[in-house]
């Protein structure tokens, strides 16, 4: 693959639903693919993502966070201690971008697991995201850049409203409305097919 060197490359360590939908949000905006990697454990998880949007991909996490100049964390809470301390030393040595999509991990904790001294940017996006249409809050520690605001910027507006936060203790509220507050509408819409139903509609 041809690359656009302009562009910062990118890993996601983890390849879930909501990797899927950034990367391919970003893929379909016209992000060079070649720029991207994915890694999971196991390589059925990846063949989808290779064969729809043309990535590269890895069982090895390690080997994908040495890709990055921005490394976005998509694994789950439960295991982001584990996924952050294997590669701890090659973010120490290569000091990507890290971006965490986990919900309930402070930037602190997870700048820790990674070794410290780690420029961050914590995001909860929605599941609307999952189909383009989510909001995606973001906040940033001290030693993110400008330039690394706006790029971060412009990979979640790939996939819906992307809004910066001020402070990080923000992020609880939007946890709670934001992250959670499309399930209720869902369920509404739910009970009124229901109801409909019922009704003999």
């Amino acid at each position: 693959m041809q690359q656009d060197p302009q562009q910062p490359a990118i890993s996601f360590i983890g390849a879930g639903n909501m990797a899927r939908a950034i990367l391919g949000g970003l893929v379909a905006n016209g992000y060079d693919p070649s720029r991207i990697w994915a890694s999971a454990p196991e390589d059925k998880h990846l063949q989808s993502l290779r064969d729809d949007f043309g990535i590269y991909t890895t069982t090895d996490n390690r080997h994908c966070a040495s890709q990055a100049d921005i490394l976005i964390l998509a694994v789950k809470p439960q295991i982001m201690a584990e996924a952050c301390q294997d590669i701890a030393s090659v973010v120490q040595n290569t000091r990507p971008l890290a971006v965490s999509i986990a919900a309930g991990l402070d930037s602190e904790t997870i700048g820790n697991w990674l070794g410290g001294d780690v420029p961050m940017v914590r995001c909860m996006p929605n599941t609307p995201s999952l189909v383009g249409k989510g909001a995606t809050a973001l906040y940033a520690t001290d030693g993110v850049s400008r330039e690394q605001r706006d790029t971060v910027t412009d990979i979640f507006s790939s996939i819906g409203l992307a809004v910066w936060l001020e402070r990080e203790e923000e992020m609880h509220a939007v946890t709670a409305l934001s992250g959670s507050g499309p399930a209720y509408c869902y369920l509404l819409v739910e009970s009124m097919e229901a109801a409909a139903i019922d009704a003999g509609v």
